[in-house]
């Protein structure tokens, strides 16, 4: 994800947390999540495929070459996630990521972000093209929230 972040977005670097919240049940043949563990330590370049399907300012599917993919893998194998709804699933974004297709007969829904770090500010898209809609890509300056305990002392 990180090269259509970088091109599209101005991303300066790979820093951020992928967060997965399953909607609907995941197993092996519905919609499991796929995770290559340590895959961040090795990059992979990708590319950016059509997807007819995709919302406006997404330019489709990110697919890594498939060379980079299979010497990875042979490395650190592949992690399927599954879970019941309400699961919540953080990974680094680095890693090798993936989603399996849904072959049940139900629905499968999941929501996914991305949080970048707020010292890794958006800049104007490597691409020349006009930056992503902000629902898409947050580009003003963000202040952390506090901690829990400090927030609760201060009430």
């Amino acid at each position: 994800d990180f090269e259509g972040w970088h091109a599209r977005d101005g991303m300066p670097s790979m820093r951020c947390v992928g967060i997965s919240v399953l909607l609907s049940p995941t197993g092996e043949h519905s919609g499991a999540m796929l995770l290559s563990p340590g895959s961040h330590r090795t990059f992979i370049s990708a590319f950016s495929a059509p997807d007819a399907q995709s919302p406006p300012g997404w330019e489709g599917r990110h697919e890594p070459d498939l060379i980079g993919i299979e010497a990875v893998l042979d490395g650190s194998g592949i992690e399927r996630i599954e879970g019941p709804p309400g699961t919540v699933v953080l990974f680094d974004s680095n890693l090798l990521h993936a989603t399996l297709p849904n072959l049940a007969p139900d629905a499968v829904a999941s929501l996914f972000f991305a949080y970048n770090s707020i010292e890794n500010k958006l800049r104007d898209p490597r691409s020349g093209n006009e930056p992503r809609p902000e629902w898409f890509a947050h580009r003003e300056a963000t202040e952390p929230l506090p901690a829990m305990e400090t927030a609760a002392r201060s009430r």
